[in-house]
């Protein structure tokens, strides 16, 4: 049975809500500058379904491609990492081979691993087509720690090849800013795609319209708060809507959307305490500051309220919360939590 508002797939075609601008920069990346593409964000937030109809979309408008998904959830080294390429790639290849009218000329079998990463131009060149290799979780490349792999030579390979694009996405905002934006290693090869909060009016559209298509009623303040709760984050949103269904009411009042609230935050809160309980006292009065709207968390005000010593005791909880992918700082160094409902559950739970 199909469900009424799915959160375990990437949305498609018109059931994606908002994201016009982020699909439209994916294209032309891709298609009008013939670059890559890196689009980071936390785990849930729409980058498959960005991706995905962007190819989609690409494909539609008569531009034809080769598409080779690499997961890397489970890579922790440089071998598992050669070993997971050449095995997506070659998989590819005779997905191809079995489609050709003529085998290419290709010998799988004796591709050395030195010759790995030049795979995506051999198999572009052998198709007549573009290559578009698509990197999830990218931050486990980034984090292996080998002399064997180096980045900056990972970029100078993959620059000199030719009619393949990469897409590369990953749930670490901060390692992968750490490459994309701050050593910029990937200038030349991909364009970074930001993924912004999709707009609330788009979302509350959405839940309204969607409860009254299954015979339901809520008002747009009620679909307001699921979309503040759910802190825009449409898995969420979803979520809480699938929840809200199961009440057997017609109209979905904010009693409804409170026992839709509490479900899932009784759901999701064994994760947010076990954060809580590695967590030093320092480190929670540095939570709290954020929680509670603190931006100039090194002046001497927010140092004596929330305890924090030093402004070099900031600078070291910082690179702490960036570590655990828990809290991301923007250019002008304003912190954001990553998770939206953990934000939430912090304000109104752990804080309250």
């Amino acid at each position: 049975m199909e469900m009424l508002f799915p959160f375990d797939r990437p949305a498609s075609g018109n059931k994606i809500i908002g994201r016009k601008e982020e699909i439209q920069a994916v294209m032309d990346s891709l298609i009008t500058k013939q670059k890559g593409v890196a689009i980071y964000a936390a785990p849930k937030s729409g980058k498959n379904t960005v991706v995905r109809e962007a190819l989609h979309r690409i494909k539609a408008a008569g531009h034809p491609f080769r598409l080779c998904e690499i997961d890397l959830f489970n890579v922790r080294t440089y071998a598992e990492f050669i070993a997971c390429f050449k095995r997506r790639l070659l998989e590819c290849f005779e997905q191809m081979n079995r489609d050709a009218i003529l085998p290419f000329a290709v010998e799988s079998e004796s591709i050395p691993d030195s010759k790995v990463l030049d795979l995506p131009s051999i198999i572009a060149r052998e198709a007549g087509c573009m290559v578009v290799v698509y990197l999830r979780e990218f931050q486990n490349v980034i984090a292996i720690d080998d002399k064997q792999l180096r980045l900056e030579d990972l970029v100078k390979t993959w620059l000199k090849q030719t009619n393949v694009r990469y897409i590369i996405t990953g749930s670490a905002v901060n390692i992968m800013k750490s490459v994309f934006e701050e050593k910029q290693l990937f200038y030349y090869l991909t364009d970074v795609v930001e993924l912004r909060p999709v707009p609330q009016k788009s979302v509350v559209d959405y839940i309204t319209s969607a409860f009254l298509s299954l015979g339901r009623v809520i008002e747009r303040e009620d679909a307001e708060e699921i979309y503040n709760i759910a802190g825009g984050n449409l898995w969420y949103v979803k979520m809480m809507c699938s929840i809200c269904y199961t009440f057997p009411i017609g109209f979905v009042n904010r009693n409804a959307v409170a026992q839709t609230r509490d479900a899932l935050l009784q759901v999701v809160s064994p994760q947010f305490i076990r954060t809580m309980l590695e967590l030093t006292p320092n480190q929670i009065n540095f939570l709290r500051a954020i929680c509670d709207g603190a931006r100039r968390l090194s002046s001497s005000e927010i140092l004596a309220k929330y305890h924090l010593n030093s402004s070099a005791n900031v600078f070291r909880l910082k690179d702490a919360f960036r570590n655990k992918e828990l809290v991301t700082f923007d250019r002008n160094d304003e912190p954001q939590i990553l998770d939206p409902v953990f934000e939430y559950w912090l304000k109104n739970r752990y804080f309250k």
